[in-house]
Parts: structure tokens; C-alpha cells; sequence
């Protein structure tokens, strides 16, 4: 695939993300992106079935071609979320717009290997409880507490967790026979327009913390996974072709 393409496919779906629906040229305008080619691209995606038209209604006398808006479709695939701190690893599943359909909190875990054993264990318990078939799942962002090398899916160092050099994407990836993809929690927050929640944010005043742990929407109207977009194409990709290249 051209690049350029597939920078501007993932320009549209961030945009998406962001604000749930757009028009064509507000996705130029938004992206940066030709009209040409926000064109070709939304035609390419309602072609896979990932993009769905929605006609505004016309006021007035106004004549010609409708105004139609894009939306992600957010049955057509399903994600799951990881976020790994020295207090508990929420897991989650989110569908294409981020949305979260389930959710499991497994408790801290001495060791990497004990971690992913524990996600594993609750994976079918998650694809239940959201009711998604497992064929549905297309990938794996994680978050993790610490210095993170994404380009190869490696916890550097994370004195939160006592981790050195832990492979965590290829760990987690091949227990859930997924395509996974890892970055730390700061980089996660940024991309989702989120702040780092603190455990001193949920402590009574008087007793500190400074360690980040997981996000919280920066406003009420971002309610989204702060795991999900690390599961969309981009340059953070580990392993495999991604389904929406």
C-alpha cells in the first residue's frame, strides 16, 4: 500500500476516534489531508465495511447533493485493552469506536509471566461477558507503567513493576494468539487527549503518590478506551499486517 495512503487511512480513523463524526471536508480540514484524497480513502474503508454514511437531514430551499457525514462502525471489529500497573491490570473490550463493552481487573502479578498467564485465563471470561465472538478480535493495545521501546514491543524498565527488558507485546500477543502493540502510559494519554490518573488523585488528602498508573478522560465527552487507539494502524505496529492495511 502507498504510505501516503495509509498515513491519511490512519489520519481519518484518529479523527474519527476523536470526534465520532465528520464530513468529508471537515476530515480534510481536520487532517491535513487532500479532499482527493479523504475520497479515496472513505471509500476505501466503506468498502471493507469500517465506515458507515449518515445523510443530514435538508433545511431550507437548499438543493443538490445531501450532506453526509462519516462514522466509524463500531460493530465491524473489536479490541482488547491492557493497562499494566503495580495495582491492578484492568483488561478490556472495546469495539472500533472505542467504546468499552466489558471489563475484568486482574490483580497484581509478581511477575511477567504470571501477568500474561492471568490475562489469558481471562479472556474468554471478557469475550462472554461483551458477548464477541472471538474471530471478532483484532488486536491488543497495552499500556504499561515505565520506559517502553514500542518499535519492538519491549518494557524497557518500569520500577513500578520491578520489569527490565520484558517483551511484554510478544508475551501477551502470543498468549491471546493476537497482533499486540505497547507504549507507556503517558505517550497512551497524549493520543486520546487524557491525563495520567495518580493514586494520589484517589488517596485522602495527606497521603502522596506520584507513580501514574492508568487515564482518565481530560472531559466528560472522551469517554473512550485509552487503550484502544494503540490497536489502530500506525507506525506502533508489531507484528502481522493489520487488518486495516
Amino acid at each position: 500500500m502507498n504510505p501516503y495512503f495509509r498515513s491519511a487511512k490512519s489520519a481519518t480513523i484518529a479523527a474519527l476516534l476523536q470526534h465520532e463524526r465528520l464530513s468529508r471536508s471537515e476530515l480534510a480540514e481536520i487532517t491535513g489531508v487532500s479532499p482527493a484524497s479523504i475520497t479515496e480513502v472513505s471509500q476505501n474503508l466503506l468498502q471493507q465495511g469500517l465506515l458507515v454514511e449518515l445523510p443530514l437531514p435538508q433545511t431550507g430551499n437548499r438543493r443538490g447533493r445531501p450532506s453526509v457525514q462519516l462514522r466509524l462502525q463500531a460493530s465491524h471489529s473489536y479490541f482488547v485493552g491492557i493497562s499494566i500497573s503495580e495495582i491492578a491490570t484492568p483488561m478490556v473490550i472495546t469495539d472500533l469506536q472505542g467504546h468499552i463493552l466489558a471489563r475484568k481487573t486482574i490483580p497484581f502479578c509478581k511477575t511477567p509471566s504470571e501477568l500474561t498467564a492471568g490475562i489469558r485465563n481471562n479472556f474468554a471470561t471478557i469475550l462472554r461477558d461483551a458477548a464477541i465472538p472471538r474471530s471478532r478480535v483484532q488486536g491488543v493495545g497495552i499500556t504499561v507503567a515505565g520506559i517502553v521501546d514500542s518499535e519492538l514491543g519491549v518494557c524497557r524498565y518500569s520500577a513500578a513493576l520491578n520489569w527490565r527488558d520484558v517483551p511484554i507485546s510478544e508475551m501477551i500477543g502470543k498468549a491471546l494468539k493476537l497482533p499486540a502493540w505497547v507504549d507507556n502510559v503517558r505517550a497512551t494519554c497524549r493520543s486520546q487527549n487524557m491525563r495520567p490518573l495518580r493514586k494520589r488523585d484517589a488517596r485522602p488528602r495527606g497521603v502522596s503518590s506520584t507513580r501514574e498508573h492508568r487515564c482518565e478522560p481530560a472531559s466528560p465527552k472522551r469517554r473512550r478506551s485509552a487503550w484502544h487507539w494503540r490497536s489502530l494502524p500506525g507506525p506502533h505496529q508489531q507484528s502481522g499486517v493489520h487488518p486495516f492495511h
